[in-house]
């Protein structure tokens, strides 16, 4: 990863080790290492990025677990599972 050139995102990347949003490419980069020994604030991530003002989260994968977890734990979030090209596809057309 030491090796892998990070740029800033668009919109802050909210680090699961830290429950944080993050900017700064160094401190992402950081931040996924750390992740990699760290529990997951899952719960207080989501909470932060719906308290930030998130209305929608979109888990993309082969199965809808996150996307129930997020429904769960914030019932005002929409929270949509994509899990095929079709339905990354489709979304990127969505007004």
């Amino acid at each position: 990863m030491e090796r892998t050139p990070f740029q800033r995102p668009w919109a802050p990347v909210v680090s699961n080790a830290m429950a944080t949003p993050l900017s700064d490419p160094a401190e992402i980069k950081a931040a996924l290492i750390q992740q990699l020994s760290s529990p997951v604030r899952w719960v207080e991530s989501v909470e932060r990025m719906a308290s930030a003002g998130a209305s929608r989260m979109i888990e993309i994968g082969p199965k809808a677990i996150v996307s129930g977890l997020v429904k769960r734990i914030c019932p005002a979030v929409a929270a949509q599972a994509v899990t095929n090209a079709a339905e990354i596809d489709a979304l990127t057309f969505e007004e």
